[in-house]
C-alpha cells in the first residue's frame, strides 16, 4: 500500500516463473533446473525439486499439484 519494495528471498538465479499456494512461493529456476520453495511467513527458501533434465520456465498450481513448462523440452511437468 505504500509503494515500498524490499526484497523477500535471495540465492534464486534464474527465476523465470512463480506460483503460490497461499503459504509458500515456488519459483522456477531456468539455469539451475530447479524449483525453489519460500515460505511466505519466514522468508526460508530450500530446493523442492532439483536436477531436472530441462530448463523451466513457467510455473502454476492448481491448489494440489505444480506444473512446470519445460523450456526447449516441449513438456509439461506434473509435480505431486
Amino acid at each position: 500500500s505504500t509503494g515500498a519494495v524490499t526484497t523477500f528471498a535471495t540465492g534464486i538465479t534464474g527465476a523465470t516463473g512463480i506460483t503460490s499456494d497461499g503459504a509458500n512461493l515456488y519459483v522456477t529456476d531456468f539455469s539451475g533446473s530447479r524449483i525453489h520453495q519460500v515460505v511466505i511467513s519466514s522468508g526460508a527458501r530450500s530446493d523442492l525439486i532439483t536436477g531436472l533434465s530441462s530448463s523451466l520456465a513457467g510455473i502454476t498450481t492448481d491448489g494440489t499439484n505444480l506444473y512446470v513448462a519445460g523450456y526447449g523440452a516441449g513438456t509439461v511437468l506434473k509435480v505431486q
